[in-house]
């Protein structure tokens, strides 16, 4: 599986771990997903660690953008994208985030999990509650 989903429902912080061959498909069924499981949930925030994606070689900018696109427009969510250091991974999480900006109040990118973390956060406590959470997963 291309997508592993952990929810923090009491933080509204959903960890998202991308992994192995990634293609048009599989993140097309991860946005629905995503949508469904946080259905309502206007503030979401999203760490997508892209970190062990293995391939994408079956992943078009075309299948990145229409993915972003079908998000459920949350205005006050904020997704932050972990990437290595990657061009190609780097340049699919752009084309992401153009088209996700549309759908959600913010979308940055990152190479540290610890600044994409403490972007997320709401506060020291919520920081250290959301590093718990990963560190678990």
């Amino acid at each position: 599986m291309a997508f592993d989903l952990h929810y923090l429902e009491e933080r509204r912080f959903m960890l998202t771990i991308v992994s192995a061959d990634v293609d048009d498909r599989q993140l097309m069924e991860h946005v629905q997903s995503l949508n469904e499981r946080t259905a309502g949930v206007d503030d979401l925030r999203e760490l997508a660690d892209c970190r062990t994606v293995t391939s994408l070689e079956q992943l078009s900018v075309r299948g990145t953008t229409l993915g972003a696109a079908h998000e459920v427009p949350r205005l006050k969510a904020r997704l932050a994208i972990l990437v290595t250091d990657s061009p190609l991974l780097f340049g699919l999480a752009r084309a992401y985030q153009a088209f996700a900006e549309h759908q959600r109040g913010a979308v940055e990118i990152f190479q540290d999990a610890q600044e994409a973390l403490s972007w997320l956060s709401e506060g020291r406590d919520d920081l250290h509650a959301l590093r718990r959470f990963v560190a678990d997963h």
